[in-house]
């Protein structure tokens, strides 16, 4: 399964703003929860809705956060957008898994569009989720492929009056749920931050063959993250510059927060890919050093017995009048004169630095 690209084949050929969900069902059925809450106090804590009756948007200062969890279920998403008046062309949007982070505005309502990323430690991979935010007058939208508990310390915040969630309205809301998104990026860095530098000591030392594997797949994971947070930090620089009416006065400071916590982000995974390059070239010249070493114990072993190969060679001719085989001592003296030789070639060696 390809973990960059989706397959597009049920969505070739439809017309554009066609309900056709793109990706990897994770969730048996859709769940509808929703939250409502202002300034006073907590409406209606986060339940699940019953029977998907969607609740309407409140006219006055209340906010609405109602989460889908699941996106594989066309039907219950097209209720969702016949409901609140979705634009046709969002609802594609958000039903494409594929998206790359975006936001756009519809109209009537903003679309956001980002990557969850988990972490899992059993295999230490990522795993990558798209979630939408679909921020509209009192109410905020917010698409899940699967259910999580990455948003439950924003849930506790809200029961708690913790924070400025309660006070603020929709806008705040969507900062604060792409704010934990944020966060995650950069716990997920430092847990793969932990795993890469524990490889410094063994690619220094060359000394695990399986070093050359790992440093591949941190990489690759690298990548995936990469790919989530780069387009984010994009598309934070977009909403900036266009000044949404969406967002009220004074949000534009948390935003620009958390356009550095991308920023950071980012430049960690920069960094820890550039920390794996190298460490992959430091392996490269362990292994490339114990080889020459190894050569150069070889040759110098080579080079100590070409001259005695050279008297052996003499020496075991088969010419019948050779003078020193007559000589009683011959033997003796062909042995020294092997190991005299043996010892001014090693000292010579070692006068050189070569051994």
């Amino acid at each position: 399964m390809a973990r960059f690209l989706k397959k597009r084949d049920k969505s070739t050929g439809q017309m554009p703003g066609s309900l056709v969900f793109l990706g990897n069902q994770k969730e048996e059925q859709i769940r509808i929860s929703s939250m409502m809450y202002n300034k006073d106090g907590l409406i209606r804590d986060y339940k699940p809705v019953p029977d998907n009756k969607l609740p309407d948007i409140p006219e006055q200062s209340d906010v609405l956060w109602l989460n889908i969890d699941g996106l594989h279920d066309t039907s219950v998403i097209k209720q969702v957008g016949e409901k609140y008046d979705l634009h046709p062309l969002m609802l594609e949007d958000i039903l494409n898994t594929d998206q790359r982070p975006k936001h756009e505005d519809f109209e009537n309502a903003l679309l956001i569009s980002m990557k969850m990323l988990r972490f899992r430690d059993e295999n230490n991979t990522i795993e990558t989720e798209q979630i939408s935010l679909v921020i509209k007058n009192n109410l905020l939208l917010s698409f899940q492929e699967q259910a999580g508990d990455l948003f439950d310390p924003l849930r506790n915040r809200i029961r708690n009056n913790k924070g400025h969630v309660r006070r603020s309205g929709t806008d705040y809301l969507g900062y604060a749920l792409m704010d934990s998104i944020v966060d995650n990026y950069l716990n997920i860095i430092g847990k793969i931050a932990e795993k890469i530098e524990e490889l410094e000591e063994p690619a220094i030392k060359a000394s695990d063959k399986n070093i050359p594997s790992q440093i591949y797949h941190w990489k690759w994971e690298l990548k995936i993250l990469h790919r989530a947070v780069m387009p984010f930090r994009d598309m934070l620089l977009k909403m900036l510059k266009l000044h949404n009416e969406y967002f009220g006065k004074g949000i534009e400071q948390f935003f620009k927060d958390l356009l550095d916590l991308s920023q950071q982000a980012l430049e960690s995974t920069e960094i820890y890919r550039d920390l794996l390059s190298d460490y992959y070239n430091i392996y490269n010249i362990g292994i490339s050093n114990r080889m020459n070493d190894v050569m150069k114990v070889l040759t110098i072993f080579a080079s100590i017995f070409i001259p005695l190969t050279f008297i052996a060679g003499v020496y075991g001719t088969n010419f019948e009048h050779i003078p020193e085989l007559s000589y009683p001592y011959a033997y003796f003296i062909m042995w020294g004169v092997f190991i005299t030789i043996i010892v001014i070639m090693i000292i010579f060696f070692r006068r050189k630095g070569w051994l």
